[in-house]
């Protein structure tokens, strides 16, 4: 957490890391936002009751990751920015679109061509999000949408 300026930005950018490409690796105790190093080779116990919010989050991420063939092994797309990470997997006729803030401040993000005008869901809530030509995303933001 200490890396990425506390649990948001910890959870954004693990967000990238597990679904950008490869197998997922959470390092011990970072589903819980544990702040020091864990010494490897050594007994370090675990407090799962830290943050129980946290390891929820991870949860759901990955069982997301686990159920939709497309978020693990979809062809990406990416749309290079300075700021925020976003890129569309694509697998078969099934899409993911994965968008991440990983700063600490909100920003107006100019969406690429092919995004502007379309509509999309988000995985976790079934909100509906419409993009136009730009899109607000408040610090550390995540959006994974179908």
């Amino acid at each position: 957490m200490v890396l990425f300026n506390g649990k948001e930005g910890a959870i954004a950018a693990s967000v990238v890391t597990i679904f950008m490409g490869g197998v997922p690796m959470i390092f011990t105790g970072q589903e819980v936002g544990r702040v020091e190093k864990v010494p490897f080779f050594s007994n370090s116990p675990i407090n799962w009751d830290d943050n129980p919010d946290m390891l929820q989050t991870y949860q759901d991420l990955l069982n997301y990751y686990n159920q939709f063939e497309v978020a693990r092994k979809g062809i990406n797309t990416y749309y290079p920015d300075d700021d925020v990470i976003c890129f569309r997997k694509t697998l078969n006729n099934e899409e993911v679109l994965i968008m991440a803030n990983l700063r600490p401040y909100l920003l107006i993000y100019l969406l690429p061509t092919d995004l502007q005008n379309t509509s999309w869901t988000d995985v976790f809530n079934d909100d509906q999000v419409d993009f136009q030509n730009v899109f607000q995303m408040a610090p550390y933001q995540y959006l994974i949408l179908k």
